[in-house]
Formats: C-alpha cells, sequence, structure tokens
C-alpha cells in the first residue's frame, strides 16, 4: 500500500532502496538517504515512516532531529517538509497496523512527526543498529519485528480492525457506504474510526490513495490516460491535487518517484 516518494534537493535517487520480506506482515520498504543543505518534501502518505537519524541534522517545522534520533511521521494529507544539515536517514516504511501492533500506539500520533523516547521499541531497535554499518541493518530490523509480533504485545481492537478492513476496501475503490455496509455499522460511525485512528477523513484517505494510483502510471501512460484511469475529473483537476499533495506537478513527480 505504500512507496516511497521523496524530491530532494541534489540527489536523483535514494543510496538503498528495497522491499522487505515481511510484506505480509505490513512492513513495506527501506530507504536509506544522504541529503545536503537544503528543504526536502514528503509527500501526503497513508503509510507511517520511521527515520533512524545516522548523522547531521533537520528540522521537521519546529521539531529538531539529530543523529541518534528516531522519528515517526506520515498519514500526512499535505506534504511534509525537513530542513535538512548534510543528514543521513535510514527509513522504514510500514502499515499502520504494524505501527500499532508493535507500539500500542494510535497512528494518528505520526501526523506531527513525534520523536520516540526509550519506552518505544522503535527507539530500542536503533540502539541495536546504530552501532553497525548499513548493510547489515536490514537483517536486524526483520528479526526484531518478527519476534516483537510473535509476543503479540498488543492484538488490533474493533476500531483498527475496521480501519484497516475500509483501508483494504477503498484501495479496490469501493463505495464508503458499502464498506460501512460491511462492516456493519454506519458511514458515520466509520468516519469517526478514521479520524479516530489515522487522523484523516474517508475521502482524505481516499484522495491519497488515488494520488499513489496515478504516481505509479506517470511513467506508463500519457497524463490524459492517467487522470482519466485515476478518478480525475480531468488533467486540470488532477495537476491540482498532485500540487496540493505533493507541492509537485504530475511531470515533476515522474521525476523524483522512488518505489
Amino acid at each position: 500500500m505504500t512507496a516511497t516518494l521523496t524530491p530532494a534537493n541534489g540527489i536523483k535517487k535514494p543510496l538503498l532502496l528495497k522491499k522487505s520480506t515481511l510484506q505480509d506482515k505490513g512492513l513495506k520498504l527501506y530507504s536509506y538517504w544522504k541529503l545536503s543543505d537544503g528543504f526536502i518534501t514528503a509527500p501526503a502518505d497513508t503509510a507511517v515512516h520511521i527515520a533512524f537519524v545516522i548523522e547531521g541534522y533537520g528540522y521537521y517545522g519546529k521539531l529538531k532531529v539529530k543523529a541518534g534520533d528516531v522519528l515517526a511521521f506520515g498519514l500526512n494529507i499535505q506534504p511534509n517538509h525537513l530542513k535538512a544539515h548534510n543528514i543521513a536517514m535510514f527509513i522504514i516504511d510500514l502499515d499502520f497496523t504494524l505501527f500499532y501492533s508493535i507500539t500500542g500506539l494510535r497512528p494518528v500520533i505520526c501526523r506531527d512527526s513525534v520523536l520516540l523516547d526509550s519506552k518505544n521499541p522503535f527507539y530500542r531497535l536503533g540502539q541495536i543498529l546504530f552501532p553497525h554499518p548499513v548493510k547489515h541493518w536490514i537483517p536486524n530490523i526483520e528479526a526484531f519485528i518478527s519476534r516483537t509480533l510473535d509476543k503479540q504485545n498488543y492484538r488490533l481492537n474493533n476500531t483498527m480492525i475496521r480501519v484497516s478492513y475500509a483501508t483494504n476496501e477503498i484501495d479496490k475503490e469501493r463505495d464508503f457506504a458499502a464498506i460501512a455496509e460491511d462492516l456493519n455499522i454506519s458511514y458515520r460511525q466509520l468516519q469517526r474510526d478514521f479520524l479516530s485512528v489515522l487522523g484523516l477523513s474517508l475521502k482524505e484517505y481516499q484522495s491519497i490513495r488515488r494520488f499513489y494510483r496515478a504516481a505509479h502510471r506517470l511513467k506508463k501512460e500519457s497524463l490524459l490516460k492517467v487522470a482519466q484511469n485515476s478518478g480525475y475529473c480531468n488533467q486540470s483537476h488532477m495537476n491540482k491535487e498532485f500540487k496540493s499533495k505533493s507541492g509537485w506537478t504530475p511531470k515533476e513527480v515522474s521525476k523524483h518517484c522512488y518505489y
């Protein structure tokens, strides 16, 4: 469900980009970035990202992050901006359900970009990773995630289960009312569930997913076909949505799109 799409100043691609072998558990993608001074934009997203800051420092809004920090962010309807100062970060992308299963925290907290403290499992994972070269990180991450999930400290509650089901059905482009009927709840209850868990409305979630579907098609189809096949009213509508979700036009996004 997730994709890494990070336009960055001075680079064309991440130093590492690899899919996880634990896709079925919700652990999706690894990326490793070295970024020079300047502003980096992370577009709207429905995933949670855990960033391990290896060197340098930067600012997400007023939040300062520096070497040794572990940061959670994502579930944003508008682009997030990092002011980087020669920063190196290793980022893992995961489903919101996996974030909850490991931490017991509602994913909505990630919307404000939050530093994780020593009580958080991902912070403890960072302490395992930082002493080792990055090339050894992925096996350690996957072993840690598997061990943590085996303990089953945090099981999904009914609200999380409903939201998880609904997000999968939204990706199939199903109607909200039909999804709510499947779950034997009202549309209003489903809306409350989304706001409680993700901090996103149903329509906001849907619009971000549509943006990513369109972004995936950019290198294979004309802009007109992408707009038609992704559910936009027209190409102008798609251009407007791309600007609001990423700060970039579709053509610019196609140059900075990493999966």
